[in-house]
């Protein structure tokens, strides 16, 4: 049996469990995923007891992605550098973290022709989320990159890694109107109604949420997270499986509500 799970507080709104039990049953595997909701005080025994429960690997999500690294035996380079892993591998007894953010967010511009070369963009959250974000934009040559937190150390640390500009929130209005054209919301928080405001037609909003009613505004494109979960979700299942993640499938489960 390969069990496998997602580590977060709270975990009401996921769809995780449905899009890989629904990978699982396609493929013919003997695999389950399970919700692990961890209070704080919690995390390090959750982690450490993965091998003791015959766990092959989990997810991480919302708080714990940055918090999660202190537990693990190893952390690939790709997850090191930006100091968050949403993936942890049991292999050989041992706790690896990877970032399969960075695979889903990359996947998902790419999948909707989505080209940030040149271009502005504006990233709200410098969580672990938003780290991730930070590096694709940057490595996909976004012509400069602001990066906005309410923590504005937290911001400055994030930028400084992808040579951005870290921003405080009061700036928002004048970058957009300024030109900004592309922002990606890698917050838990709706800002569809700030941002839509003081956007000028033409302009992107990427939101990682998938939980959120769309509001429909002309001239503005919108996408929710849910192409980026399934694609880091079929990223972690082939760590945990070594069998290619059934795409379809799994995004035919992650749109059941």
């Amino acid at each position: 049996m390969i069990v496998t799970g997602l580590i977060g507080y709270p975990l009401h709104h996921t769809r995780s469990p449905q899009i890989h039990n629904a990978a699982f049953k396609h493929l013919g595997l003997r695999g389950i995923y399970l919700p692990l909701p961890t209070p704080v005080e919690h995390l390090a025994g959750v982690v450490r007891d993965l091998r003791r429960r015959k766990f092959r690997g989990v997810n991480v999500t919302i708080p714990y992605k940055e918090a999660v690294l202190d537990h693990l035996d190893e952390i690939v380079p790709e997850a090191k550098s930006i100091r968050a892993v949403n993936t942890i591998l049991v292999r050989n007894n041992r706790l690896c973290g990877y970032n399969t953010d960075l695979d889903g967010f990359q996947a998902a511009l790419t999948e909707k022709k989505l080209d940030v070369r040149g271009r502005s963009v504006l990233l709200v959250g410098a969580g672990g989320a938003g780290r991730a974000c930070a590096k694709v934009l940057a490595d996909q040559g976004a012509d400069r990159l602001f990066v906005m937190d309410n923590d504005l150390v937290r911001a400055r640390a994030c930028a400084l890694s992808v040579k951005a500009d870290a921003v405080h929130p009061d700036r928002m209005p004048g970058l957009l109107a300024d030109g900004v054209k592309i922002v990606v919301n890698a917050t838990p928080q709706d800002f569809q109604r700030t941002v839509y405001a003081r956007m000028k037609p033409g302009g992107v909003y990427i939101d990682l949420n998938y939980c959120y009613p769309f509001l429909k505004r002309s001239g503005i494109s919108f996408y929710n997270g849910l192409l980026m979960l399934v694609h880091q979700a079929a990223r972690s299942f082939y760590l945990w499986t070594r069998r290619t993640a059934p795409l379809a499938v799994m995004m035919q489960a992650a749109e059941r509500p």
